[in-house]
């Protein structure tokens, strides 16, 4: 039968007895409570079988998992047999298809919260004793499952458990998988370098956890382990176990976990262990407890006289003298082996160094074709800093077939090569050092200590680098997708950045706050995140030079950018308002008042700033990007055109990106602001220049959009205008940028009022299924943009003055034929300058000549 089959044949989610306390209705078994932990890539649940009245827990695989691997794990579990393994209780499909394990809890607290409650004082030597002493007993039973042919892969202090009685349980058994990784938030402590680097998984590995939680315990803090002194209170006989349970070299560790546990037992005891030497008096120590009639020897001996005494001097002053060679004759060795070590790191620290710039070479062409590629329109300030990088550092001349993008990626992956392999050399050379376990003349404890700085300096200088290339990317990323639709992601950051350095402050993180914000972010702001808490487990005490770098990194997540008032018009207020939800639009909150001169700090976002003087008010809509000062200068328009119409100030807009034929993100500048009519040209209006041209006049209809209009009509249509106006303003159609700046604003919404379409603030196909027309374009005044443009995605769509290609010319807007979706403001679309039809209609944009 096929694994699936056999789940498939079950329905264990129903209860079987007749309850007669159950409420009615319901014939569940499992009251299922909140989510404990994820172990062995499952959800585990705590939970009630409400049945049996008692305590269990369900674990959910994830949905990807096939029945197979669920399967799999269950019959792993049930090999494991003893008081230290979870009890399998039940295996099945929960009623929507979703299988499931059911396994007896763990008593008592995980070590994590064991060590959590611990401190560094002499006072806590038994307590941390007794933590040793449950880890031998984990030991014996990953022992057992080692024998049965089960391998755990994933042990750490979150997946061992103790009771108050002392016994140990430990979870997080699943059957070995391609590619499975570690459950920790950056690199695991616990994880043996070979599965790290994908090599065969063995019972080395699990000796390896092993070793490192008993570092954990014997240790004030992880990675502190360079010291080779344990905790007051402990034998420092446990320093050696741990050393040899967490060699780099699986051959080089215990054989088994048998071993471990049985060497760990010796060293609480205070006996001899396989590991290493104890000290000369603890071996004294347990000579005399093992040969008590010494003493009495050592009596007769006292008794013989000085003769004698001075003798046993001379024998333990050569005893020192050969022990003192030994130590020097070890430690030139190791030194010796260490700088060969280190050569080999500087050799790759400079093979990292070389590939990493060739990576950042590739970005920044990738970054220039970015920003080559996104017309229509320019990238403006902000992308011209990416295409000034890649002209000031071009990229090699080396001819090459690959894309931008496809030599970046490559590149990357080089880099990323290179700085594992600094990585595995600087562990090296800090585990040469670490194996001497005293350095009897200072000259050599002072290269020890040139060794263990340089190799520190290289490596954080390279997973410093390594973090601000990934930080570039992730900025430029954000960038160039920035909008409303994005920026609470790109807000998200700042969270990220207050509890990594709260880390490094403190040394402590709180990994499921931490996981929390890290799903509030872009993949490569992830990814970045990951790196520095990487880097602060790496190098422990981090240096000034370091701690200043990644000061400079944190700022760059802190999501801030500043506001700079260059001048005001003269006799004008001015108000800042930041551009929040509400409901299914966004609406300006106003914050305060700004005067020229002000340098503002705020966050990256949405604002307008509203000018007013004597009644009269403009807005200077802008979006504020990451590290950005954006300033304000407006001009005042003295001039004010007869009609409806709504002033455009001068600014750049996020462009494009989406609806049809809208073409890629992008930042758009225009460089004078200009008049727009509020609304589009209505019947009424366009009465007034057919009866002086003496053609016929439309139907009746005075607020509603002239239609049936070529662009050679709407031309007409200005140029008669301009002429009426004795040539003081000059009508003409806008230009696209123009108006998608006017209906869209600055921050690359999707409709004028927002990014959710709401029928009713726009005339669209939705609103008009019977008796499809055009309606008033003063309808629906609650559509209107950020800068009071009305009917801008709906009623009528556009013309504008700009070339589609092709012979076409270029028409924006949805209409009262057009869905939803199709009425974006992005998007595009190309018409025959000659076509006219009900659904085509226009309005003008008029700049003054006065002044001129």
């Amino acid at each position: 039968m096929e694994a699936s089959g056999e789940l498939d044949a079950t329905d264990p989610w129903k209860s079987c007895l007749d309850d007669p306390n159950r409420e009615a209705g319901s014939g569940e078994r499992f009251r299922i409570g909140r989510r404990l932990r994820i172990e062995a890539g499952r959800e585990v649940h705590e939970a009630v079988e409400v049945d049996l009245d008692r305590k269990i827990e369900v674990h959910f695989p994830d949905p990807s998992t096939p029945s197979a691997a669920l399967m799999a794990a269950a019959r792993l579990h049930a090999r494991l047999v003893g008081p230290a393994f979870p009890i399998l209780h039940e295996v099945g499909k929960a009623p929507g298809g979703r299988p499931f394990l059911v396994l007896s809890p763990p008593e008592g607290e995980s070590f994590v919260e064991l060590l959590a409650g611990l401190d560094a004082s002499a006072a806590s030597g038994e307590a941390r004793r007794g933590l040793a002493g449950a880890l031998a007993r984990v030991a014996h039973a990953v022992h057992r499952a080692h024998g049965s042919g089960v391998l755990h892969l994933e042990l750490s202090p979150g997946v061992v458990f103790m009771a108050a009685r002392g016994e140990v349980q430990v979870t997080g058994w699943g059957p070995p998988r391609d590619g499975r990784t570690s459950t920790h938030l950056a690199r695991d402590i616990y994880r043996a370098p070979e599965l790290e680097e994908g090599g065969e998984a063995g019972p080395a590995a699990d000796v390896f956890a092993l070793g490192r939680m008993l570092a954990a315990i014997v240790y004030e803090r992880p990675g502190s382990e360079e010291s080779l002194r344990p905790l007051a209170g402990l034998p420092p006989e446990l320093v050696y176990v741990a050393r040899v349970a967490t060699q780099a070299d699986p051959s080089a560790r215990y054989s088994s976990a048998e071993d471990f546990a049985r060497d760990t037992e010796r060293a609480i005891a205070g006996e001899a262990v396989r590991a290493g030497r104890s000290p000369l008096a603890r071996r004294l120590a347990r000579a005399v407890r093992r040969h008590p009639y010494l003493f009495v020897l050592g009596g007769i001996a006292l008794a013989a006289g000085v003769a004698a005494l001075g003798l046993v001097f001379l024998s333990f002053d050569r005893a020192r003298r050969e022990e003192d060679e030994r130590l020097r004759s070890q430690a030139a060795n190791r030194l010796g082996e260490a700088g060969r070590a280190l050569s080999k790191l500087v050799e790759t620290a400079e093979e990292c160094k070389r590939a990493t710039i060739r990576e950042e070479e590739a970005l920044h062409a990738f970054q220039a074709e970015v920003s080559a590629n996104a017309r229509p329109g320019t990238w403006g300030p902000v992308f011209g800093k990416w295409a000034q990088a890649s002209i000031e550092r071009p990229a090699r001349a080396e001819t090459t077939s690959l894309s931008p993008a496809e030599a970046w990626r490559g590149a990357s992956r080089e880099a990323r090569e290179r700085l594992g392999e600094l990585e595995h050399e600087a562990e090296r050379v800090r585990t040469v050092l670490a194996s001497v376990s005293r350095w009897p003349d200072k000259e050599d404890e002072e290269r020890n200590s040139s060794i263990g700085e340089e190799c520190r300096r290289l490596l954080a200088g390279a997973l410093l680098t390594r973090i601000e290339i990934d930080l570039t990317r992730a900025e430029f990323d954000e960038e160039r997708t920035l909008s409303t639709r994005t920026l609470a992601a790109a807000r998200a950051t700042r969270v990220l950045g207050h509890q990594i350095g709260e880390f490094l402050r403190s040394g402590t993180l709180d990994p499921a706050a931490f996981e929390t914000a890290l799903g509030q972010v872009g993949p490569a702001w992830r990814t970045v995140a990951s790196e520095l808490v990487h880097l602060a487990e790496q190098m422990g005490a981090i240096e000034v030079p370091e701690r200043r770098r990644i000061g400079a990194l944190l700022d760059r997540l802190d999501a801030k950018g500043r506001l700079i008032v260059s001048s005001l018009p003269s006799g004008t207020s001015a108000v800042l308002q930041e551009i929040e939800p509400d409901g299914f639009g966004l609406r300006g909150v106003p914050r305060r008042e700004v005067h020229a001169g002000d340098s503002v700090e705020l966050e990256m976002g949405s604002y307008v700033v509203v000018v007013t003087r004597e009644g009269r008010e403009i807005r200077v809509p802008f979006l504020l990007s990451r590290g950005e000062s954006y300033t304000l200068e407006p001009e005042w328009p003295e001039a004010v055109p007869p009609g409806g119409w709504v002033y455009v100030s001068a600014g750049r807009f996020r462009a494009g990106g989406g609806a049809p034929s809208a073409g890629p993100h992008r930042v758009e500048t225009i460089e004078k602001g200009f008049w727009i009519g509020r609304t589009e040209v209505t019947q009424k209006e366009y009465r007034a220049f057919l009866r002086d041209a003496s053609s016929a006049v439309p139907r009746e209809g005075l607020e509603l959009p002239i239609t049936s209009v070529s662009r050679v009509l709407a031309e007409n249509y200005a140029a008669w205008l301009t002429s009426s106006s004795g040539g003081e303003w000059i009508y003409r159609l806008p230009t696209e940028a123009e108006w998608e700046y006017a209906a869209r604003g600055a921050d690359g919404r999707i409709y004028p009022w927002g990014d959710l379409w709401t029928p009713e603030r726009a005339r669209l196909l939705d609103e008009s299924r019977s008796g499809a027309s055009p309606g008033s374009v003063l309808s629906h005044p609650e559509g209107a943009s950020v800068f009071g443009v009305l009917g801008a995605c709906g009623n009528v769509s556009e013309w504008t003055a700009s070339e589609f290609g092709n012979s076409l010319a270029v028409v924006r807007g949805g209409s009262f034929q057009t869905a939803a979706e199709s009425a974006q403001l992005a998007g595009r679309k190309g018409v025959q300058p000659t076509m006219y039809g009900d659904e085509l209609g226009f309005r003008l944009v008029c700049t003054t000549t006065r002044g001129r």
